[in-house]
């Protein structure tokens, strides 16, 4: 387990002809074991947050630091899975899931063999080691994806909306998988979503993002029993409350930037 701080974190895209600032002196701490969901309406730089979390982008100013370490690029101790799976098409499911494993000091064939194996099966692929990508559903295509994340053992997850482009029913299975592994893992999760109610079922705690240039506007703790299921945990009375909370929150920045 791992925590991750951003401190005074801005970042500004330059063109050249046109600057764009994106995210404004955002500071957030992510506690060991945490799972944070970042909401907010498109273009608040809820991704270039995770980008920049994720070593894939230099902060124009501030920092980022994992257990009191700046990190200055992309580590195995942080594991990204996007909504668009990345997987590579001319590799199996065991081969894809295998790949992480050759760049983290896992020599032993056996070895990778097996602790692939083990995710494939923790995921519920068993079965469908020596599919192809085309021959997967969207909802396999990004378990492969989580098991390919997970086989290396990362301190920390970054999901950049991992379930935006699936139906309602696989996102509810995935996001009830994703709570066991959580529970079983004790991972530090930075979640970014446009879904509140994904946010609310899954979190510990939910950031709004103001309107551009992306600040930490609100926070919003939850303190839900997830273990009753999806249709219990809607109807609660702690769900509904959080949920209009944040809604409110979020509309406040819609109204601003139509006004704008």
């Amino acid at each position: 387990m791992s925590t991750v701080a951003l401190e005074d974190l801005t970042h500004v895209y330059d063109s050249g002809a046109e600057s764009v600032k994106a995210l404004d002196d955002v500071s957030l701490t992510i506690d060991s074991g945490e799972f944070v969901s970042v909401v907010g309406p498109s273009g608040c730089g809820k991704s270039t947050l995770l980008y920049v979390v994720g070593g894939f982008i230099d902060p124009t100013h501030g920092r980022i630091l994992v257990d009191g370490t700046s990190i200055t690029g992309p580590g195995t101790d942080r594991g990204v899975i996007f909504q668009e799976y990345a997987l590579y098409p001319w590799k199996s499911v065991m081969e894809n899931v295998k790949f992480g494993l050759k760049h983290v000091g896992t020599d032993s064939t056996e070895e990778v063999e097996a602790t692939a194996q083990k995710y494939i099966s923790r995921v519920g692929l068993d079965g469908h080691e020596d599919k192809y990508p085309k021959e997967l559903s969207g909802g396999m295509k990004q378990r492969v994806a989580i098991a390919r994340t997970l086989a290396y053992d990362p301190k920390i997850l970054l999901m950049d909306e991992p379930f935006g482009a699936l139906d309602d029913q696989t996102r509810e299975i995935l996001q009830r998988d994703l709570l066991d592994i959580c529970n079983e893992t004790q991972k530090t999760i930075l979640f970014i979503t446009h879904d509140i109610e994904e946010a609310a079922f899954l979190s510990d705690r939910i950031v709004v993002m103001s309107t551009q240039p992306g600040t930490s506007k609100e926070q919003f703790e939850v303190n839900i029993d997830q273990s009753v299921g999806h249709d219990a945990v809607y109807q609660s009375p702690e769900f509904l409350d959080v949920t209009k909370k944040v809604r409110r929150s979020v509309h406040e920045e819609l109204v601003i930037e139509g006004n704008g």
